[in-house]
């Protein structure tokens, strides 16, 4: 029984969320959440894969942010209910499809 609670555990923990939001026209906003496992590159290969899902043309461009880039990054911990922690890292970016 202990078991298969961490290991149910383990594998919401490591599940992407996904979120788009229509902010203008043609413009999205993506925000993509990585299990503890992802590293830069896998959130920015995931909000590509979002972007190509929401432009049905598969062309787009990023928008850049108040610093002129085009990802904004965030990492935050959260808590196992045993108390331990676990880095959750999360990408933000804007685009546009053409």
């Amino acid at each position: 029984m202990r078991v298969t609670l961490v290991v149910l555990i383990f594998l919401v923990c490591c599940s992407a969320c996904t979120s788009v939001k229509k902010i203008g026209i043609d413009e999205y906003k993506i925000t993509v959440q990585g299990n503890p496992f992802d590293n830069i590159e896998d959130l920015k290969a995931k909000v590509k894969e979002e972007a190509i899902k929401v432009c049905t043309s598969k062309k787009f461009e990023f928008i850049p942010n108040f610093f002129g880039e085009d990802f904004a990054f965030k990492q935050e911990s959260a808590y196992t209910p045993s108390g331990s922690s676990m880095a959750k890292s999360s990408a933000v970016a804007t685009i546009k499809c053409i």
